[in-house]
């Protein structure tokens, strides 16, 4: 199926993990011009309840109308960092058809809304995104049913180790896969001033987790000291227009190791252009 110019066959892989229990998926360098396409407002929507609250929570909180018995959707809000990653504002995609405004998204979905609206089970997925046959990230997402609307629930940032699928012997292409990804990648997330860390970060920085963890960037604190001045560009120069920043740089780990580190930072802002929240990606 072709949708808005992207071939679904070629770009996404589902499978299902017997040994986890869940549904994963593979998208393959999807293009944020390929998610969006302008459509026609159909219905006013009215401001979700505790918007304020739901712009606070870490994970991205989508709200769907269920419509012709689940097969569509009109879409009531759409959550933060899926705004930010394609460069919309919630007045674009709002009050409009799921399948028209992203198409790309509904195709993916559809059957696992449509069950969680028909049978009212809960869903889970596990998306994996990936750009040149490398992980960019890993979505955990929750499909409910709650009063009448889905809501779609999606975590960039619980890549904990407990939730690593476990693999078949058999299957060593999609083992090695995972241990690389795991072994050579990690995230944090920073809410009130207070850091959660993936366990990838301390593969990464060679140590095991501390108590104090919680109260210190325990990456930039072993940037050398050329590359501080990256640090303070990761840090200081994000904004409303500017939520996203990459840099390479150089670690020196307690154990004496020399790492290069691909480094990125996303920011999310409320209405006023305060930050709610950051989010490490190395």
């Amino acid at each position: 199926m072709d949708i808005s110019g992207v071939n679904l066959k070629m770009h996404v892989k589902k499978r299902y993990d017997e040994n986890s229990d869940i549904a994963e998926i593979e998208i393959h360098d999807i293009n944020t011009k390929d998610i969006y396409k302008p459509s026609p407002k159909i219905l006013d929507i009215h401001q979700p309840k505790h918007r304020k609250l739901l712009k606070a929570v870490p994970s991205d909180i989508h709200i769907l109308l269920p419509i012709r018995e689940g097969n569509d959707f009109i879409v009531m809000r759409l959550g933060w960092t899926t705004l930010q990653k394609t460069n919309l504002d919630s007045n674009d995609v709002e009050g409009r058809m799921y399948s028209n405004v992203l198409p790309f998204h509904y195709n993916l979905l559809k059957n696992y809304c449509k069950k969680a609206v028909t049978t009212k089970k809960t869903i889970k997925l596990r998306l994996y995104y990936y750009r040149n046959n490398r992980i960019q990230s890993i979505v955990h997402t929750t499909i409910l049913e709650d009063n009448g609307k889905l809501y779609i629930v999606e975590d960039y940032s619980s890549e904990k180790e407990k939730n690593k699928p476990r693999i078949k012997e058999d299957n060593d292409s999609r083992k090695l896969e995972l241990i690389e990804y795991f072994s050579q990648t990690g995230s944090y997330y920073k809410y009130k001033n207070k850091y959660t860390w993936t366990s990838g970060i301390f593969n990464i920085i060679n140590r095991t987790p501390e108590i104090d963890d919680q109260y210190y960037n325990i990456v930039f604190n072993l940037v050398v000291d050329e590359d501080q001045h990256k640090v303070e560009k990761l840090l200081n120069n994000l904004g409303p227009e500017s939520p996203h920043i990459e840099e390479i740089i150089k670690i020196k780990t307690k154990t004496g190791n020399i790492k290069y580190l691909d480094s990125h930072v996303y920011v999310k802002f409320d209405e006023n252009n305060e930050i709610i929240s950051k989010t490490g990606f190395f």
